[in-house]
């Protein structure tokens, strides 16, 4: 596990495994809400992946009947995991 996690730790990407560094994920601090637009999320669905403010997410999940889903594509919520927004270092 050791290497699977220093290779994700090198990857650039919004989806990264949460088994591996814990219930959150890092992302670009650019990642954009689904719902809004707006930068700095902080919650990612999963299996989906898609970004989201908790603000934006919250009224979805009030008003859902039955199994809450995606917003964006109607996939079955699986989990959500802490969206932690990171800059991006230039070199």
């Amino acid at each position: 596990q050791e290497g699977r996690q220093k290779k994700q730790e090198g990857e650039n990407t919004a989806l990264s495994d949460p088994s591996v560094n814990g219930s959150s994920v890092e992302v670009p601090a650019t990642t954009k809400c689904s719902l809004c637009g707006g930068l700095n999320v902080d919650t990612q669905l999963r299996p989906c992946g898609h970004m989201f403010h908790g603000r934006c997410l919250k009224p979805s999940l009030q008003n859902a009947v039955g199994a809450p889903v995606c917003p964006i594509d109607n996939v079955p919520m699986g989990s959500a995991v802490l969206a932690v927004p990171r800059e991006e270092v230039k070199d």
